[in-house]
C-alpha cells in the first residue's frame, strides 16, 4: 500500500469501519486507535529485537571456548613470583 503509515491506517480504519476516508478522520476513535497500533508495532519490533539478540548472544556463547584458558609464558612467570612472594 502506497502512502504513510497514517494516511493507510487512516484508510484502513475507514473501510473497516464502513466510512470515507474524510469521516474516518473526523472520527473520535481514530487517534486512539492508532497509538494503541503504533505502540503494538514498537512493542513488537522491540521483543524482535531483543529474540534476535538473545538467540545471537546464545550462538555465540557456544563458540566460546570452555575451561580454564592456558597461560601465556609471562603469566606463568608472573604466577610463580608471586607463589614465592607469598
Amino acid at each position: 500500500m502506497s502512502g504513510n503509515t497514517w494516511t493507510n491506517f487512516v484508510k484502513d480504519f475507514a473501510r473497516e469501519n464502513g466510512t470515507s476516508y474524510m469521516e474516518a478522520i473526523k472520527h473520535p476513535d481514530l487517534s486512539v486507535a492508532y497509538k494503541t497500533h503504533k505502540k503494538s508495532v514498537k512493542t513488537k519490533a522491540r521483543q524482535d529485537n531483543f529474540e534476535f539478540l538473545k538467540k545471537s548472544a546464545i550462538e555465540m556463547a557456544g563458540h566460546l571456548p570452555t575451561g580454564e584458558p592456558e597461560l601465556k609464558e609471562h603469566e606463568n612467570i608472573i604466577l610463580q613470583t608471586e607463589e614465592i612472594n607469598v
